[in-house]
């Protein structure tokens, strides 16, 4: 017989049989020192391979980060964090009880909870995100005027690659002239530096602002370098509202109403686990901060919040972790040094003026 290509089987040489000691050793080396001292304890008590835990805590992992980080290779290479482990062994191989050896983990939401328990992880638990707990005491969200004016003060955050971004970007910034963009990617940092000149062709591309745009200008962009300083920015704002669950929460945070444009499971899943007012959209063109506004409800975010610390402190207790919220505990001290610390303000895009001075000054240099 012969293959499509019309080579007999007879080119092929024998089929070598891959045996297990012919495999390399797992690189648990490479772990990080907590996985690494996890996945030897485990493997020892369990006397199972160390390739099992290893892989059941990379997994774990990547389901925790999955989407929202990258690691960038080289100058055009970039590949998301995404992991897929199996675990293949016979029956009486010990997998199950390398699992029930996991610790408690804690996940922001149900779609990650289900996801690990589908991977034989039951001790999973959602505990939604502990930034929601950067200030002490029961959030109090206002929701006063029942509708948005020209002159309202708005903050609107942006996600790459979701249909419609920039019609959203240029509606909002025309209908309210003292919005204002904030930015949260790298990508977004070099340009509002770099801007026009030296930038890259997929920072261009995949940007939801770029240079020319109205929000990447001096008095209508910002990207913050620190939270503090983010947080304390957005109180003089009157509402907030995009596509990134952090730069929502930043508002909620700083007391101002918020609302979520949840574009794919994993900000859905936090925004429900938060009780924080959200609307599932696949493009989001039409979408008007005045409706978002109007349709917002806050009495039961503001109502749940002890019963979400409650969770968090409890998942902490469980798992050894101490927290300020413990009797005899305070974050006195540490907020005393933030807020006497010389925290850098929000970075802000360059003027075309500054930009095109640069660029001279460069080519001046070479």
């Amino acid at each position: 017989e012969s293959d499509c290509d019309g080579h007999s089987d007879r080119s092929w040489p024998p089929i070598t049989r891959l045996l297990a000691d012919m495999l390399p050793p797992f690189p648990t080396e490479v772990l990080p020192e907590v996985l690494k001292k996890w996945v030897h304890d485990v493997a020892l008590s369990t006397q199972t391979p160390e390739d099992m835990a290893a892989v059941f805590a990379l997994g774990t992992c990547a389901a925790c980060i999955g989407g929202r980080v990258e690691v960038q290779a080289g100058p055009d290479w970039r590949e998301p964090t995404n992991l897929f482990g199996l675990v293949a062994l016979g029956p009486g191989n010990l997998k199950s009880a390398v699992l029930e050896r996991s610790e408690s983990i804690g996940v922001r939401g149900e779609f990650t909870a289900q996801y690990l328990n589908d991977l034989g992880f039951k001790r999973v638990e959602v505990i939604g995100c502990p930034s929601i707990f950067l200030r002490d005491g029961a959030p109090n969200i206002p929701h006063g005027a029942s509708r948005l004016s020209a002159d309202a003060r708005v903050a609107i955050n942006l996600t790459p690659h979701i249909p419609g971004i920039r019609e959203l970007a240029a509606h909002h910034a025309r209908a309210y002239r003292r919005s204002t963009y904030v930015a949260q990617e790298s990508r977004d940092l070099r340009l509002m530096t770099r801007v026009p000149f030296r930038a890259r062709r997929d920072d261009l591309n995949e940007a939801p602002q770029v240079p020319g745009d109205a929000y990447m200008t001096p008095s209508r962009g910002r990207f913050y370098l620190d939270p503090r300083t983010w947080v304390h920015d957005l109180q003089n704002t009157e509402f907030s509202f995009g596509t990134r669950i952090h730069g929502n929460i930043a508002a909620l945070i700083a007391g101002v109403p918020a609302f979520v444009l949840a574009h794919d499971s994993r900000t859905l899943e936090l925004a429900r686990a938060l009780d924080i007012p959200h609307l599932q959209v696949t493009n989001v063109a039409s979408i008007r901060a005045e409706e978002l506004y109007e349709q917002a409800e806050y009495l039961t975010f503001n109502k749940n919040h002890s019963q979400r610390l409650a969770r968090m402190t409890s998942f902490l207790e469980r798992n050894g972790i101490k927290h300020i919220h413990q009797p005899g505990e305070s974050g006195a001290a540490f907020d005393a040094r933030m807020n006497a610390a010389k925290l850098p303000a929000a970075v802000r895009p360059a003027s075309t003026a500054t930009a095109f001075i640069g660029a001279l000054q460069r080519k001046i240099a070479r």
